[in-house]
């Protein structure tokens, strides 16, 4: 169980925090993909410290981090979990912040299964981390 009142600013919970409780479930279920690499509690912590970024939607919800490399920045769509539409829906207002912090790409860790969707709308790399050009 995650302490939420320690992710307070003056006195209120910060503005993420509402909907990293409303789609905790979500998180949850995503987080059973990610390989035991992430708590989360991992992951509140460093929304925190702003190194990883909350996206939500009505019925979804995405987590970011921006991965600096030697030799240029991705943007990482770490987990995503709800409706696949609205995921679609929300990327292009994550590859826009990518640009903006300097990235080059986009790269998103998922089931095999979606490598089929994303191939749709990206051209993306085959393989279980999915990376395209932005």
């Amino acid at each position: 169980m995650i302490d939420y009142e320690k992710f307070k600013e003056n006195g209120e919970l910060k503005w993420w925090v509402q909907y990293f409780k409303k789609f905790e479930h979500l998180l949850l279920n995503a987080l059973e993909y990610g390989n035991g690499t992430h708590s989360l509690e991992d992951v509140a912590m460093a929304l925190d410290k702003d190194e990883m970024q909350l996206w939500a939607g009505r019925n979804t919800v995405l987590v970011t981090e921006v991965l600096t490399h030697p030799q240029k920045k991705i943007i990482h769509v770490f987990l995503a979990a709800g409706n696949l539409e609205e995921v679609f829906e929300i990327l292009p207002y994550v590859e826009k912040h990518g640009k903006n912090e300097g990235c080059s790409e986009m790269s998103m860790a998922g089931r095999v299964g979606w490598e089929k969707v994303i191939k749709k709308f990206y051209n993306a790399k085959a393989n279980t981390l999915l990376s395209t050009k932005i």
